[in-house]
């Protein structure tokens, strides 16, 4: 029984070899006759494309640059509040497109929208982490209690330079 065991596995490792080889002369043989199709509509009804995988995986990056700035202590979870439900507020649109696609994928548009989207949150992520200015919204309320910056009525300025 053993014998016959691996005599079937070694036949269906060179059966799948054989198909595979094969796939792969059929899709490397037929060239395209035009651009390829960039809307997805190939793909079958509840398969991710690879534009869907990209914002995802970018949205998991974000996340992590802020809870890694969080635990690190450079962002407080007040000031990551507006990065968390920027997030949430990009998943929520790339799902509305999606259900709006038939769960296909995202069309250019979608995605380029999506893109300039996470981008802004990147460059929004990266200036709160490194120094730079807070983001709009933590901005906005942050204002009333942010210190002023007035030193013309400070004894201490040295305005004689």
């Amino acid at each position: 029984m053993k014998r016959f065991s691996w005599m079937f596995l070694l036949a269906l490792t060179a059966v799948s070899a054989h198909w595979a080889m094969a796939q792969d002369a059929a899709t490397t043989t037929a060239a395209p006759a035009a651009a390829p199709d960039n809307s997805q509509a190939a793909l079958p009804a509840g398969v991710p494309g690879p534009r869907v995988k990209l914002v995802n995986h970018r949205l998991m990056e974000q996340a992590a640059r802020v809870k890694e700035g969080v635990k690190s202590g450079v962002l407080t979870k007040e000031t990551a509040k507006p990065f968390w439900e920027e997030i949430k507020a990009i998943r929520a649109q790339e799902k509305t497109d999606m259900e709006q696609n038939g769960k296909r994928g995202l069309t250019d548009d979608q995605f380029n929208a999506l893109t300039l989207l996470l981008d802004d949150n990147s460059k929004s992520i990266y200036a709160a982490k490194h120094g730079g200015s807070a983001p709009a919204a933590a901005a906005s309320t942050d204002t009333a209690s942010a210190p002023s910056t007035d030193t013309s009525a400070d004894p201490d300025s040295d305005s004689s330079n």
